[in-house]
């Protein structure tokens, strides 16, 4: 629990530290106090561990700025290297069970990670947000395979709003929320899950919303979903309604909480966030070794 004022002239090395991180930022960071530990290294703080509160921006495409450190947004989608859904989901799943096996899991635990990341990005089937990974392309709608990952690059902005805009969709629109309600319906994809309520928290806070409430965004026109999943096809529209407090996200988050416990399901959902991570760099420096190699 966060408590105490926060400290912005600290001695020592936290000065160091602040000042270090600093550079370059219209805001300094604060550092703050979490009460329940004592701190010897400086009599300038009051007890507490120390926190530095902050977001910090690193340098894109050789520029001086860059985006926020964050995948809370689908700018993650915007790697500059084109990859099919089904390629990204499957490497997801690869990495994760690595990882998963790597902490000691047990196997129920292990296999429920590779659900999750078999299927974390289905959402993105929605023809609309294929279109927008496209440009705003209306070919999208005839490409041979849905992609996760698209040409544009994160840190060009104009071309990402101007992508949105023509694609239709909707603005702050979630694609992970799309994904639940895809497994949702396909419960044939859920058969050898261990703990299904995992499952389905894992892929809607696998960009760090729904813990526990989803982001609110009207779908005025609402598309239909369409998900070939292993010789199982899934539909749904786009209008799934999960961003309602009865919709059992919040309800889940809370269960999945008293079951394994505040700091044992963020380990869980950072196993599947990683993984993401991981496969995503792993496909960015393949991309960039074949145009070398050519």
């Amino acid at each position: 629990m966060v408590g105490g004022d926060a400290v912005r002239a600290p001695t020592g090395v936290f000065r160091e530290v602040v000042s270090a991180m600093s550079k370059n930022r219209r805001r300094p960071p604060a550092i703050v106090r979490l009460v329940g530990a004592e701190v010897k290294d400086s009599a300038d703080l009051e007890p507490g561990y120390l926190g530095l509160v902050g977001r910090v921006r690193v340098p894109m495409d050789g520029g001086d700025d860059g985006a926020d450190v964050s995948t809370e947004d689908d700018g993650a989608s915007y790697t500059g290297v084109e990859v099919t859904l089904d390629a990204h989901m499957k490497g997801v799943r690869t990495w994760a069970g690595q990882f998963a096996t790597q902490c000691g899991l047990p196997p129920e635990r292990v296999r429920d990670l590779e659900i999750a990341a078999r299927w974390h990005d289905a959402g993105k089937v929605d023809p609309r947000f294929q279109r927008m990974l496209r440009g705003g392309s209306p070919l999208a709608d005839v490409a041979s395979q849905p992609l996760a990952k698209s040409r544009i690059v994160a840190a060009d902005r104009a071309t990402r709003i101007r992508a949105r805009e023509r694609s239709q969709y909707p603005k702050g629109a979630r694609h992970e929320l799309s994904s639940v309600s895809l497994l949702e319906r396909g419960v044939s994809l859920l058969a050898e899950a261990a703990d299904t309520d995992l499952v389905l928290h894992l892929v809607a806070s696998h960009h760090g919303w729904c813990r526990p409430f989803a982001p609110v965004v009207e779908d005025r026109e609402p598309v239909q979903l369409t998900l070939d999943a292993e010789g199982v096809q899934v539909q749904v529209s786009s209008r799934h309604d999960l961003a309602a407090l009865d919709s059992g996200i919040p309800a889940r988050f809370w269960l999945l909480v008293e079951r394994y416990g505040w700091f044992g399901l963020a380990w869980l959902e950072a196993i599947l966030r990683l993984a993401d991570h991981r496969r995503s760099e792993e496909e960015q420096r393949r991309a960039f070794a074949d145009q070398e190699s050519t």
